[in-house]
């Protein structure tokens, strides 16, 4: 089970599901439910990342019946929330819905930030396949609220192009002066979170744990960043964004030492903790006057709590 989390923490989903394969029959030879469970669980959630549904459902089908065995809660209830994921992607979000209020039914008052965030975040998925985009809305905002309040700075990142996404959407569905308000509220959770986002790269090593990230994170924002960028018609903003983005590494090095426990945590960004460069200069067209990014980097940087850019400016292409 360990190698599994390893294998998919450093973005290797086949190895994972080969170690998750190995540990479920090692289970089953030795009576040993709860850990089967958690095998199975984990075939389950890989296959759905796969857009494989009906493997996932064929994996949580194996799960319940293990769970009617052990009576495990926690077990149950993320059975429930993969299947409503699924439900979403099959076009069921109804069902979606009413799986996931049983998730927060069954968890009340000992629902972990963790079990909350996922949770509300599908729940917003759900809603937005329904065309309720402010509902939507809603639940992606008190996701970010429960991982704020519990210091989890990656993963209010994440909901916020998600959320970004969400609103961009909702702008499709509008016209004229709200639509460019929800454009506005699109980019100002997805700028910052796409300038964070690419910065914190140089906080994880080489390799393919840092490719990970740029999936799952950085490039997801980036895309969300220009979806709102394009719905506003800023070109001056998006010139200056391309140009940032065209100059993300510094040429020069610092020596330093990365933990090893870091392969399998998302700590919080530090002076101390980089790739071995240092931080890259900001980029204007002036480099003695700010560009119409700047303010954007400042607010990047307020709002995640550690560096994006150094205060030093060069001249862009």
């Amino acid at each position: 089970m360990t190698l599994a989390e390893i294998a998919g923490t450093t973005g290797d989903p086949v190895g994972s599901a080969e170690h998750l394969g190995l540990a479920r029959e090692l289970a089953a030879a030795t009576g040993d439910p709860a850990t089967e469970t958690a095998a199975v669980l984990s075939l389950a959630r890989l296959a759905y990342l796969d857009s494989d549904n009906d493997l996932a459902e064929s994996h949580y089908d194996s799960a319940e019946r293990l769970i009617e065995a052990t009576g495990d809660l926690r077990s149950r209830t993320v059975a429930l929330h993969g299947r409503a994921a699924v439900a979403i992607s099959r076009g069921r979000p109804g069902e979606a819905l009413q799986a996931l209020d049983r998730v927060l039914a069954a968890l009340g008052d000992n629902a972990t930030p963790v079990e909350l965030v996922a949770t509300y975040q599908v729940q917003g998925g759900a809603w937005d396949a329904l065309g309720e985009f402010a509902r939507a809305d809603e639940r992606y905002a008190a996701a970010t609220e429960v991982a704020t309040e519990a210091g989890l700075w990656h993963v209010v990142l994440g909901v916020a192009w998600w959320q970004a996404e969400g609103l961009m959407r909702w702008a499709a569905s509008t016209v004229d002066e709200y639509r460019r308000e929800l454009c506005l509220r699109a980019l100002d959770l997805a700028l910052p979170a796409a300038l964070a986002a690419e910065a914190a790269r140089r906080y994880f090593p080489h390799g393919p744990l840092r490719e990970r990230w740029v999936a799952l994170a950085s490039a997801p924002a980036i895309r969300a960043a220009f979806l709102a960028m394009r719905g506003l018609g800023d070109v001056e903003l998006v010139s200056a964004y391309i140009d940032h983005l065209a100059a993300t590494v510094s040429l020069q090095p610092v020596d330093l030492r990365l933990p090893r426990e870091d392969l399998l945590s998302l700590p919080i960004p530090t002076a101390d903790s980089v790739d071995g460069f240092t931080l890259p200069p900001r980029v204007r067209i002036d480099p003695a006057t700010p560009s119409a990014l700047d303010s954007w980097i400042d607010e990047a940087q307020r709002r995640y709590g550690f560096p994006v850019r150094a205060d030093t400016a060069v001249a862009s292409w």
